[in-house]
């Protein structure tokens, strides 16, 4: 498999959203997360240290898109069943499942955005990092990407 840059920040942010999840989801994504960490050569832990001062800008805005993007994530799985019981509610439940649908627009613009800015940030803090890297290049660092859990079993 070939992995990019985004898929680098979808680790991470994954890797955020499993930290109390259940083994062995949690322990897939951070070392999935650290093996692309080392294969691209960036290092976020390092990178996102505030301790140091001054504190990077670059760093700064990072952690802020993480946030944003995080903020977006409402863990809802299915809202079939919310559409199904405003359209049942006529005129007033249909504009209200048309307001927030276009909200839900909203967020994923925004997801969207913040997912950008972070790849953004990471290919000017490491110009010099690679576009992609490969399951094989996962697999010499240790990380077999062959059999990763499925997160919906952990639901």
């Amino acid at each position: 498999m070939i992995y990019t840059r985004k898929d680098l920040v979808r680790s991470y942010l994954s890797a955020l959203s499993y930290m109390n999840a259940a083994e062995p989801l949690k322990s897939d994504a951070e070392g999935f997360t650290c093996a692309l960490q080392q294969a691209f050569g960036i290092d976020l832990p390092g990178f996102l240290d505030f301790s140091a001062r001054p504190i990077n800008p670059l760093a700064f805005l990072f952690q802020r898109a993480v946030g944003t993007f995080r903020a977006q994530q409402d863990g809802a799985l299915e809202e079939g069943w919310l559409v199904m019981k405003l359209e049942n509610q006529g005129p007033s439940g249909v504009h209200l499942l048309d307001q927030y649908l276009n909200l839900r627009g909203c967020v994923a613009e925004t997801s969207h955005q913040a997912l950008a800015l972070m790849q953004d940030i990471l290919s000017t803090a490491w110009p010099e990092a690679p576009e992609t890297v490969t399951s094989a290049t996962l697999l010499a660092l240790g990380f077999d990407d062959r059999n990763r859990p499925d997160p919906m079993e952990y639901w």
